[in-house]
């Protein structure tokens, strides 16, 4: 019997994991794990040569290529009002899972409802209670201060969001700020003051809008706040709050924060400044109000 042949160079056998996505009533076969980093899984589909991203923490979809979104029943991902952010760790070691943030206030719609555009203008007079309950109507959550946190300390480590371009150079843009405006602008709104640019970019390379100036955004306290994310107690001198801010209070762009022993019980908390704070606004602007006020300086981001 004629002896079988055989080969001098190995067979590498490569076993192979594929899943299945699917979402509402639709489904995606053959992805395969791409990669992994900072809470997110990239999927790669071989057979298109496309991708989706998806958040470890709750499977959430939050990119991807558009022929993928579309067979997923998808159009443009339903996020392109949104910005991803990274998995961020805070000084005292807490881990903030990535989310989806929306790149401007929110804004409101003929029908009353919440929506995302970058030409309309904030949504304002409106209390804290109100901001929850519009963002919770329309799928979202109102931003938790931990998010607010991890955005702001993502976009501080940035060189194009100092005004010398460098981190430490210069002062973080602090958006309007200057009183050059007397009421809240659309996100795609120009000043013609330099120092006044109201977009930072990401580590991710998108631009968000208004995080600094403009107006003051509503925040649910998941820091010194109860199950409501109302203030519940004094800030702590280890507040993340406080803590988070590479910079001192009303320095290089930072805007204004309370000391420590600060007792805003009962209250809720707004970042950002408004378009007349002059260096009170900034970044890590942080001040409070009564969760009934309505005000023309105050408006609200969501995030999912």
């Amino acid at each position: 019997m004629k002896p079988a042949m055989t080969h001098s160079a190995a067979l590498e056998l490569i076993e192979e994991r594929t899943f299945s996505a699917r979402l509402n009533g639709h489904t995606v076969t053959g992805l395969q794990v791409a990669g992994t980093w900072e809470g997110l899984t990239k999927f790669h589909h071989p057979a298109s040569s496309l991708h989706l991203i998806v958040r470890d923490s709750d499977k959430r979809l939050v990119d991807g290529s558009p022929t993928l979104m579309f067979a997923l029943g998808l159009t443009e991902g339903g996020n392109e009002h949104f910005v991803l952010v990274p998995e961020t760790l805070l000084p005292n070691g807490t881990l903030v899972p990535a989310f989806l943030y929306a790149r401007y206030p929110a804004s409101k719609g003929d029908d009353g409802k919440l929506q995302l555009s970058p030409s309309a203008k904030p949504w304002v007079n409106v209390s804290y209670r109100e901001a929850v309950a519009a963002c919770a109507d329309a799928g979202y959550q109102l931003a938790r201060e931990t998010q607010e946190l991890a955005i702001r300390l993502n976009v501080v480590n940035q060189p194009g969001n100092w005004t010398g371009g460098a981190v430490g150079a210069g002062q973080v843009y602090q958006g309007l700020h200057l009183g050059k405006v007397s009421s809240a602008q659309a996100a795609d709104f120009v000043s013609p003051e330099a120092d006044e640019r109201s977009w930072h970019v990401l580590s991710t390379g998108e631009r968000v809008y208004g995080l600094a100036g403009n107006i003051h955004t509503w925040v649910f306290d998941d820091v010194q706040g109860d199950a409501d994310g109302i203030v519940a107690r004094r800030f702590d001198e280890r507040s993340l709050s406080l803590v988070t801010p590479p910079y001192g209070s009303r320095q290089c762009g930072m805007g204004w924060r309370p000391d420590a022993d600060a007792n805003w019980s009962g209250r809720a908390l707004v970042r950002g400044g408004y378009w007349n704070d002059g260096d009170y606004a900034g970044v890590f602007s942080l001040l409070s109000g009564s969760p009934d006020i309505r005000s023309g300086d105050v408006g609200f981001r969501c995030t999912k």
